[in-house]
């Protein structure tokens, strides 16, 4: 039913996101984790996507969600067109308190490992052609579409080889 739909929606909006990472012809220093489990508060779930390079440490969570989607002061909201045309509330709750939870995990995570954590980029990527993005007030974060993957993951280096290995290594192994 509706746990389905809205399933396979988050998975069609990875598939975007993948397919955007593929277009930027990111070289063999950069490694992508997608769905990698998340586990606090009696609940699991995932962080849509990690990508490791010279260029930093990335995290992103995907929406595939339609219409207008837009942020002030902390609140998400999301207007979308019904079938003959009138606007409704869809519902979006709030993507910036995921994504900044599971930049959290992932920074716990690698310093237990004991490794000196860098800055962690976040990034919510709107994954659906019709949706528009009016985004205001987020801080440490952004909201974007794919086409704006580039301007996210520059070319200045910002993690070392060493930096990054440490890091794969502790995302490669298996979450005990």
């Amino acid at each position: 039913g509706r746990m389905y739909v809205t399933y396979r929606c988050g998975m069609r909006g990875e598939y975007v996101l993948r397919n955007g990472l593929r277009s930027l012809g990111l070289n063999d220093e950069h490694t992508a984790y997608y769905n990698l489990p998340v586990n606090g508060n009696d609940k699991v779930s995932d962080i849509d996507c990690v990508l490791v390079g010279p260029s930093g440490l990335f995290v992103f969570e995907v929406k595939h969600h339609r219409g207008l989607i837009f942020h002030r002061n902390g609140i998400w909201a999301q207007i979308k067109a019904g079938r003959g045309g009138s606007p409704y509330a869809g519902h979006l709750g709030d993507p910036s308190g995921q994504l900044s939870r599971n930049i959290r995990y992932l920074k716990d995570r690698l310093e237990r490992a004991g490794l000196n954590t860098p800055w962690i980029q976040g990034a919510i990527v709107f994954t659906n052609p019709r949706s528009v993005l009016d985004i205001d007030g987020l801080r440490r974060i952004k909201a974007i579409t794919p086409k704006n993957l580039r301007q996210i993951i520059s070319a200045r280096r910002t993690l070392s080889s060493e930096q990054a290995h440490g890091i794969n290594a502790c995302l490669s192994m298996s979450e005990k």
